[in-house]
């Protein structure tokens, strides 16, 4: 039987306890009710950053 290797970021359910998405809306400059366009997020939003 093959095992395998540990995760490296240990439980997942510890991982996620206290989760929240506003760390990465504040990141992505996301506001509740806003359009998400994702194609936006990933490159345009990126080349205006420079």
């Amino acid at each position: 039987m093959k095992t395998m290797a540990a995760s490296n970021i240990g439980s997942y359910e510890d991982r996620v306890k206290g989760f929240s998405w506003s760390l990465s809306e504040a990141d992505l400059g996301y506001k509740p009710g806003d359009d998400i366009n994702i194609a936006w997020y990933c490159t345009d939003r990126v080349c205006k950053l420079g």
